[in-house]
């Protein structure tokens, strides 16, 4: 991997383990309390995103680099 492909699958782990704590942190703090709603949403949230940013780092690949 690449330099940008490193950049990119580093901000998303950070952005991963980051929504993972804080969206229900949020939800608490607006009284909806913990449900497997919160879980569900999270979890399909980040995999999305992951299968998006897979995506994206195999399309950061620069075939000078070769």
């Amino acid at each position: 991997m690449n330099e940008v492909q490193k950049r990119i699958a580093k901000s998303y782990a950070i952005y991963a383990i980051g929504f993972i704590i804080v969206f229900p942190l949020v939800k608490l703090l607006f009284g909806k309390g913990f449900s497997w709603d919160t879980v569900l949403t999270v979890v399909i949230t980040v995999l999305v995103v992951g299968i998006f940013n897979l995506i994206y780092i195999i399309g950061a690949k620069n075939p000078k680099d070769n």
